[in-house]
């Protein structure tokens, strides 16, 4: 599987082939097609992939995706003509041995059959399939019993990128109340006398917790530096696991993969690592849903960058992906539980500022109910 192709290929052990020398093999030979290699090999950023049979005749038979959709996908086997410019790196089963023969007949048993269930992006489950003759889940359940579990380990920012963070979130919300305002004003117009009445007497909350939004930011916008010697309350950093060890996770606005090891020990924009703590056990039919959900977005980010959206610690953090992943559900708990609370710790500290920290609070506690604005740790990222 992916996870298990990461771990040998980072380590430069197999071989890599032109489209040219990928007619040498052997039919029935499993490879992996690579766009930017080079890249992966470097940075475990994602890069366009495709897990494939080579059927001989110029042709792989691998597994296709019909859509680009995170949360639903249709699937489809088919032909995939080879071309230079790919490069295709030799895949061994990790499974044992192999049959060339047999994953051949396998592969074309399953060519133009159709799939709506959520399977692997890349096709690394199709390719196991043919390699052993056995279903996916039956895989996880016995190889692979920790793949798709949901991890996370210590994280310590410093107080000025939790403030930069904090200022580009406040933007976007006043930018989106802005807009709102506009659409409200336009309706407002083609209502009837006793419908801008009742709106006015509706949107009297609303207008409270939009001016006080806005109070905040320009308040927030006016502060140049902050002391890095301000602790902070700890944070998190989240992965999803792989096969071989290996993490996917969404740093640096983008989706990456890399070892355990270094998930734990080194991660990235932390002071202090620590042991990762991970979510308890689920059934094996639930870690493959979140493994394979995490290798969408991880594979459609190479195709389409910035496709998650850029990095923002309140709005669209790697707890946001990881439990997208896991539950269908884009949020994250720690921004209320830490975050905020970070940003509190920040203003309280900085000479005349202890009123913008109890704006704060205000702010995050006045959210209308049912009222057409969200508050700021509720924002929903809206590239996708």
């Amino acid at each position: 599987m992916l996870g298990h192709f990461l771990k040998i290929y980072k380590k430069e052990a197999a071989p890599v082939w032109s489209a040219d020398e990928l007619k040498e093999q052997e039919p029935g030979t499993c490879v992996v097609a690579l766009k930017a290699h080079e890249v992966l090999l470097a940075e475990g950023t994602s890069v366009e992939m495709q897990f494939g049979v080579w059927a001989g005749e110029g042709k792989l038979i691998v597994q296709k995706s019909l859509t680009e959709e995170w949360k639903y996908a249709t699937f489809f086997v088919d032909y995939m003509e080879a071309d230079g410019d790919w490069k295709y790196v030799g895949y061994e089963s990790p499974y044992g041995d192999e049959n060339k023969a047999e994953t051949l007949k396998r592969a074309k048993e399953r060519l133009h059959k159709l799939s709506k269930e959520l399977r692997s992006y890349p096709g690394d489950d199709f390719v196991d399939e043919c390699l052993t003759g056995k279903e996916t889940l039956q895989l996880m359940e016995r190889f692979h019993t920790r793949v798709g579990q949901h991890w996370w380990t210590p994280l310590q920012l410093p107080a000025s990128y939790i403030l930069e963070q904090f200022k580009h979130a406040l933007a976007r919300r006043v930018e989106k109340i802005n807009l709102e305002e506009q659409q409200e004003k336009k309706e407002e117009k083609k209502a009837s006398l006793w419908g801008r009445f009742k709106t006015a007497v509706a949107s009297t909350s609303e207008n409270m917790y939009n001016n006080s939004v806005r109070k905040l930011y320009e308040s927030v916008s006016k502060i140049k530096e902050v002391p890095d010697s301000i602790k902070t309350p700890m944070l998190q950093h989240h992965g999803i696991m792989l096969e071989g060890e290996q993490v996917v996770h969404f740093s640096g606005s983008r989706i990456r993969t890399g070892s355990f090891r270094g998930f734990c020990e080194t991660t990235p924009g932390t002071e202090v690592g620590g042991a990762a703590t991970g979510e308890p056990q689920d059934a094996a039919e639930v870690r493959l849903v979140t493994r394979n959900r995490a290798l969408m977005i991880y594979c459609v980010d190479a195709i389409k960058r910035g496709h998650w959206g850029d990095f923002n610690l309140l709005t669209n953090n790697a707890e946001h992906f990881c439990r997208a992943c896991r539950s269908d559900k884009r949020e994250s708990i720690q921004v209320f539980n830490a975050a905020i609370n970070a940003v509190g710790t920040i203003l309280a500290l900085l000479p005349g500022m202890g009123w913008v920290s109890s704006l704060l609070m205000m702010v995050l506690r006045r959210k209308p109910k049912g009222g057409a604005h969200a508050s700021l740790a509720d924002l929903e990222h809206e590239t996708l």
